[in-house]
């Protein structure tokens, strides 16, 4: 009994452990996809041939989302360059004369309004070689708004799992009911959330300090990622820095 007892006590430290910290930031999570309605390379000038250079970290992201530079670093150089990809900036390895470019997260301010978490973030894209073409350099500042779990489908939630619970108290099959509960209450958050996120905020998965910060923070650089993407469709790239 001794035993067992000191186990529990050993799995539920490390499972509060666990639930206390989040992972590292996923790619996917920074990566701008086919989702976003910007357009596409072909036909452009940068069609194919950019290439990702390096990636600067020098935002106090231990600090402001509880993660080393180095840990940052490489999920922010493979989204940017899988946002390249997925609309044809990227260079194949056979490419004879590819584009280098440079990408920089610069800043990063995180400001706690009420229950939510406000993230502004400062980045920076620019050709690796000074003398290239200066259309491909931008600077941008963008905010992005977590809310707290609790504004959407958080009390249909929370009515799913306890019910659930007593159900499988019970010994009542549960599972189909709380997929139907939690679906629904994830549909309330996706509708929830695609209205807000036009307006730079959506609801957080989690309600923490930490993960609401990093959520704010991963939507607000794929905003300025797709920004960038936008700004190369055009065709006309980024505008000179005396006429910004």
């Amino acid at each position: 009994m001794r035993r067992l007892t000191l186990r529990l006590a050993v799995a539920a430290a490390a499972l509060a452990c666990t639930a206390g910290s989040a992972p590292p930031v996923p790619v996917d999570d920074l990566t701008v996809s086919g989702r976003f309605e910007l357009p596409h390379a072909e036909g452009g000038p940068w069609a194919g041939r950019l290439r990702l250079a390096s990636v600067l970290v020098t935002a106090p992201t231990s600090d402001a989302l509880g993660l080393k530079p180095k840990q940052f670093h490489d999920s922010f150089a493979s989204a940017v360059e899988k946002s390249l990809r997925n609309f044809g900036y990227l260079a194949s390895d056979d490419v004879a004369q590819p584009i280098p470019i440079t990408a920089e997260l610069m800043a990063l301010e995180t400001t706690r309004e009420d229950d939510a978490t406000r993230v502004a973030v400062f980045m920076r894209f620019a050709p690796a070689d000074p003398a290239a073409d200066p259309r491909l350099a931008c600077e941008a500042r963008t905010e992005f708004k977590a809310l707290p779990p609790t504004d959407a489908g958080g009390g249909q939630r929370t009515f799913g799992l306890a019910a659930t619970v007593a159900l499988s108290a019970l010994l009542v099959p549960a599972g189909s009911f709380l997929h139907s509960q939690l679906d629904t209450a994830s549909q309330n958050n996706k509708a929830i959330n695609a209205r807000r996120r036009d307006n730079g905020e959506a609801v957080s998965p989690g309600g923490s300090e930490l993960q609401m910060s990093r959520f704010a923070a991963t939507n607000a650089m794929r905003l300025v990622i797709a920004g960038y993407l936008e700004r190369l469709g055009s065709g006309a790239g980024c505008p000179p820095a005396s006429a910004s």
